[in-house]
């Protein structure tokens, strides 16, 4: 399974610097599927300092060589990543990056940083389980979560024993589907887990898809549906593990919302927040591939992505501006950890 595997590769890492010392901030850059993790990690892990997400090309001015910058692309490819990478040299912030390859592989190798290989995947978005196990080891040596390869490992068995179940779930709900925009709607504790959902209906079935959560959705989302103008399905996300409270909120609104638009009650499985989490994502992953041999479509292609890249590039002159490499040194991880290590 993912989890384990990389768990494991990514504290094999060199680990230099995280033994020596402390970021003040974390920055995570990373688009599209490479940037899921984070969203499922801010589902569950409560962090004193939580990570702060670098959506864009450019770090905040407060950053600075007492933080740590994780640069993660599936690809390596990705601008805005790049871009932030070259922003953290130029400041002399420390780099961690995660990916299969690419430009931000041969980077890190070229200026000495660390590097946690993700393997080969269809597409960024399949890789969710090796970058969030990634992710975990890199808190667990910074200090910042528990060890959790055991968790990891009963997270994998649970999966797999639930499977087949979650497979005829996600073919229930694509039926339920056909032809209409996909709403999820989950509770503020899954956040993250229902921006996935949205995500995997956008890029495997090729169909618009949304999401809120309860209970702000309550506040103005609710009476956008007075008037039901457009095809749409509705999708509750029912964690065992939220409290009475939300379980009501969420009752009274399938009430009311039930005469005007269809909704599906989805009652997930796990007694984990993980387990909850990724049993969630299992059933999306059937539900939107289902949905897309009724389409027709390819799951895995994204090809408007594909030319909009060609087009951007064919009309920008984008470019980064890398510094030379240090030279290195013995036991060396790059200009910033050695600066930290000294």
């Amino acid at each position: 399974m993912q989890f384990e595997s990389s768990w494991y590769r990514a504290l094999e890492t060199p680990w230099l610097l995280l033994e020596a010392w402390r970021p003040r901030y974390i920055f995570f850059s990373a688009m599209g599927g490479s940037a899921l993790t984070l969203d499922i990690l801010q589902d569950y892990v409560q962090l004193e300092d939580p990570i702060r997400p670098i959506l864009d090309y450019h770090l905040p001015n407060y950053a600075n060589s007492q933080d740590l910058v994780i640069c993660a692309s599936y690809s390596g490819n990705t601008e805005e990543v790049l871009s932030i990478f070259s922003e953290a040299l130029k400041k002399e912030i420390p780099i961690l990056c995660i990916g299969h390859g690419g430009q931000l592989k041969d980077l890190a190798k070229k200026f000495d940083f660390p590097h946690i290989n993700i393997p080969n995947c269809v597409q960024p978005r399949c890789a969710l389980g090796y970058f969030l196990a990634s992710l975990l080891a890199i808190l667990y040596r910074l200090e910042r979560c528990e060890d959790h390869s055991h968790i990891l490992s009963r997270l994998a068995a649970f999966l797999k024993d639930h499977q087949s179940e979650f497979e005829e779930e996600g073919k229930k709900l694509a039926s339920f589907l056909i032809n209409r925009v996909p709403i999820i709607h989950g509770p503020s504790s899954l956040a993250g887990t229902c921006r996935n959902w949205k995500i995997k209906f956008n890029e495997n079935c090729k169909v618009p898809s949304f999401y809120n959560v309860f209970p702000e959705l309550n506040h103005n989302e609710m009476v956008g549906w007075t008037q039901n103008i457009i095809p749409a399905s509705m999708i509750l996300l029912k964690s065992p593990l939220m409290d009475s409270r939300m379980q009501q909120r969420m009752n009274v609104f399938e009430n009311i919302l039930g005469e005007k638009i269809p909704i599906y009650p989805l009652k997930i499985k796990g007694q984990h927040p993980l387990e909850v989490i990724f049993a969630s994502l299992q059933i999306a992953d059937f539900a939107s591939y289902y949905l897309a041999q009724t389409y027709q479509v390819d799951p895995a292609a994204v090809p408007i992505v594909e030319n909009f890249k060609k087009q951007l590039q064919a009309y920008t002159n984008f470019s980064l501006d890398f510094p030379e490499a240090p030279a290195k040194s013995k036991n060396s991880m790059g200009k910033g950890f050695n600066k930290k290590v000294s």
